[in-house]
C-alpha cells in the first residue's frame, strides 16, 4: 500500500470516568514527540500498555519486563514513593512500585493471522516531533516508531472489568509534571484502597525483534527506488540500524519501555553531525519478522479531545500562528506506509526549506536510431506548491535541441528526433512550480546510427492480374513501437467537514470524496492517489496537507489542522494512463 488513508484511533480506552474530576486519567498511550524513558539507574519503567510478541520468545530478544508472569496479578507497590495529584495516589515510575499489564504471543491471541502465519499490523505510528515540523536548528533528534494492533475483538478470560470483557488488560497511568523528555513523570493511578487501577483497552503495542531504521538524504538523489538487500532507498545510507545489531558506546537501534509505559523503538539521531538536506526515515521489517504490514495497514493518529462545539465558518481576523500543533494530528509530514515492501517512511528536512521541487528522480533514455525517449519520476518533494510543468533541455552534435515543457499532469516522457546518429548528447530535466524552476536531473545518450541503404539489382516484377500490393515496412528492430495511450475523463469530488479548535485559534479539516472515470460514456467509479491541498489566504501559496488513495468502493478521506482562513481543494496524482483533474474549491475562514 502506498500513501496509506490516515485511520483516526477511537475507543482506545475505556473505564476512565469514574476519575474525572479526581485526576487527568489516561492509559499509557504513546507519548507522540516526547522521548520520555529515560531510565535512571536502579529501578526501570513497568509496561503499562499490553503487548503482542509477533515472535516466539526464542526467535529473538525481548525487552525485559519488571513484575511476575504475563499479567501481575499482585503488583508491589511501595506506599513512600507515590504523588498525590489531585487527590488520586499514583505510584512513580523508576522506584520499588512494579506492575505489568497483559502481554502474549501473538499466535497465542486469538487474533487472525496472515497467509503466512504473521501477525497483520494495524497501525504504524511516527512520533509528532517528525510528523509535525521540519527542524531548523541543528540539534540531537529523537527518532521513534511504535508499531499498535486493534484487539477490539478479543475476549479476555482475565477481564479488568467484568462487565466488559473485550480487548486486553492495561493500568491507568496519570502524568505528574509538565516536563517533556528527561525529567518527565508517569505513574499507575491507585483506588481508595491503594490498589492500581486496571483497564481494558482495544489496543495493543506490537513487538518484534527484525525490524530496522534507515536514514538517508535524497533531495539530491537522481534515483530513488527500494533496495531490500541495502535497505536503502538511494544506497548512500547515512544510518543503517536493526535490532541486534552489536553496537559499542551509544547510537544503537533497540525497543524499550517507555516512561508513560508503552514500548517504542527509539534511536538518537546527531544531527549536527549531517548536512542541510531532505533525508527519509525508514523503519521496515526483515522477512524473518512475524509481524506484517498489510493494505489494511494504516498510520496511527491518536484521538484529541474535541469538547469544542462546530461552529458555522465566520470571518475573522487571522491570529498569529502560536507554532503548537495537535498531539497525534501531524500537518507538516505525513509518513507513508508500503505494505507491498514492509515498511513505513517519513521525509524530514533538516535546516531545509521546501520552495522549489527537488530534481526529478529515475530517469532513463532509450536509444533510438537517430532519436531518443526520455521517461522520468516525479521529485520525491514538490515543494510548497503543486509542481506546473518540467522544463527538458538539451545538447549534442555541437548545438543545442530545441526545449520542451511537459505539463505535470501529463505522461512523464519527451521525445527527440533528427538527433544525430553515434553523437553524445545530453539532456536535463527540472521541475518548476509557482517558486520557480527546481535542480535538474542529467543524463548522456548516444542515439543509434541510421543503417546504409544498399541498392538491390534492377529485376523485372513478374506479370500480375491483380494490383501490386507494396510490402510494409518494418520498424528496426532496436526501436521499440509505442502506441498512444487515450487518456480518459475523470472527476474528482470533493466534501468538507470543518471543526474549531481551541476557542478557534485553529481548524480541524475533514475531507472526503470519490473519483469517477469516463468509460465507454459511462461514468464509473474508480481508484487514484489524490493530493488534497490548502491555499492559505493572503500571498502565501497553495501547499500539500495530505496525499490519499482513492479507492472505487470507499472514495477517499483525508484530515488535517489548518491556523489560517484560506481554501481546500483535491486534485488527482498524475498516472500513466490519465489526466489530472481538479475538484471544487471550497473556502474556510478561521474563527474569532
Amino acid at each position: 500500500m502506498y500513501g496509506a488513508t490516515r485511520t483516526r484511533h477511537r475507543g482506545f480506552l475505556r473505564g476512565v470516568t469514574a476519575f474525572v474530576g479526581a485526576a487527568a486519567v489516561v492509559l499509557a498511550a504513546p507519548a507522540l514527540g516526547a522521548p520520555g524513558g529515560e531510565e535512571e539507574e536502579g529501578f526501570g519503567n513497568n509496561l503499562a500498555m499490553p503487548i503482542l510478541w509477533s515472535e516466539a520468545s526464542d526467535s529473538g530478544a525481548r525487552p525485559a519486563l519488571r513484575g511476575d508472569g504475563p499479567q501481575t496479578a499482585d503488583l508491589t507497590l511501595d506506599p513512600t514513593a507515590f504523588q498525590d495529584v489531585d487527590g488520586v495516589d499514583v505510584f512513580l515510575q523508576q522506584t520499588a512500585n512494579t506492575w505489568q499489564a497483559e502481554n502474549t504471543d501473538a499466535g497465542d491471541s486469538g487474533l487472525p493471522m496472515t497467509d503466512a502465519g504473521k501477525l497483520p499490523v494495524t497501525f504504524v505510528d511516527w512520533g509528532d516531533n517528525l510528523e509535525v515540523r521540519n527542524p531548523q536548528k541543528p540539534h540531537m533528534l529523537r527518532v521513534e516508531t511504535r508499531l499498535l494492533q486493534d484487539v477490539s475483538a478479543l475476549v479476555d478470560s482475565e477481564p479488568a472489568d467484568d462487565t466488559d470483557a473485550t480487548g486486553m488488560t492495561a493500568y491507568s497511568m496519570v502524568k505528574t509534571n509538565d516536563i517533556t523528555g528527561v525529567g518527565e513523570m508517569w505513574g499507575a493511578a491507585s483506588d481508595a484502597t491503594h490498589e492500581a487501577v486496571a483497564l481494558q483497552t482495544d489496543e495493543a503495542f506490537v513487538y518484534t525483534s527484525q525490524a530496522c531504521l534507515t536514514i538517508e538524504r535524497i533531495d539530491n538523489a537522481d534515483t530513488v527506488a527500494w533496495n531490500p538487500a541495502t535497505r536503502s532507498w538511494t544506497d548512500s545510507v547515512s544510518v543503517a540500524k536493526c535490532m541486534g545489531d552489536t553496537v559499542d558506546g551509544p547510537g544503537g537501534y533497540g525497543a524499550e519501555v517507555t516512561i508513560s509505559g508503552g514500548i517504542t523503538y527509539g534511536y538518537v539521531w546527531r544531527v549536527p553531525d549531517y548536512p542541510a538536506g531532505l533525508y527519509r526515515l525508514t523503519f521496515s521489517l526483515k522477512p524473518e519478522s512475524g509481524a506484517d504490514f498489510t493494505e489494511a495497514t494504516s498510520v496511527y493518529v491518536s484521538e484529541e479531545a474535541e469538547a469544542e462545539e462546530s461552529v458555522a465558518p465566520a470571518a475573522a481576523t487571522e491570529p498569529e500562528d502560536d507554532g503548537d500543533a495537535d498531539s497525534g494530528a501531524p500537518i507538516g509530514n505525513p509518513p507513508v506506509v508500503d505494505a507491498e515492501r514492509d515498511l513505513s517512511y517519513i521525509d524530514v528536512g533538516i535546516s531545509y526549506t521546501s520552495g522549489k521541487p527537488t530534481r526529478p528522480v529515475n530517469l532513463a533514455a532509450t536509444r533510438d536510431v537517430e532519436a531518443t525517449t526520455l521517461t522520468w519520476d516525479a521529485p520525491v518533494d514538490e515543494g510548497t506548491s503543486p509542481i506546473a510543468e518540467y522544463l527538458v533541455t538539451g545538447s549534442g552534435a555541437g548545438k543545442a535541441v530545441a526545449d520542451k515543457r511537459i505539463p505535470a499532469d501529463q505522461p512523464l516522457t519527451a521525445t527527440f528526433d533528427q538527433l544525430v546518429g553515434g553523437e553524445d548528447y545530453v539532456f536535463s530535466i527540472a521541475a518548476a512550480n509557482e517558486s520557480g524552476t527546481g535542480d535538474a536531473a542529467t543524463i548522456s545518450v548516444v542515439p543509434r546510427t541510421a543503417p546504409l541503404q544498399t541498392q538491390p539489382p534492377a529485376t523485372t516484377p513478374p506479370p500480375s492480374n491483380g494490383p501490386t500490393i507494396p510490402p510494409s515496412a518494418a520498424p528496426p528492430a532496436d526501436k521499440p513501437v509505442v502506441q498512444e495511450r487515450t487518456r480518459a475523463q475523470r472527476k474528482v469530488t470533493l466534501r468538507l467537514r470543518a471543526k474549531a479548535l481551541r476557542s478557534g485559534k485553529a481548524i480541524r479539516i475533514r475531507t472526503k470524496g470519490a473519483i469517477r472515470t469516463k468509460q465507454k460514456s459511462r461514468w464509473l467509479a474508480d481508484a487514484a492517489i489524490v493530493k488534497v491541498y490548502f491555499n492559505p489566504a493572503g500571498p502565501a501559496k497553495a501547499r500539500l496537507m495530505k496525499k490519499v488513495r482513492a479507492t472505487a468502493a470507499k472514495g477517499y478521506t483525508a484530515r488535517f489542522t489548518v491556523r489560517k482562513s484560506g481554501s481546500v481543494f483535491a486534485k488527482v496524482a498524475r498516472d500513466a494512463g490519465h489526466k489530472a483533474d481538479k475538484s471544487r474549491v471550497v473556502t474556510i475562514r478561521l474563527a474569532r
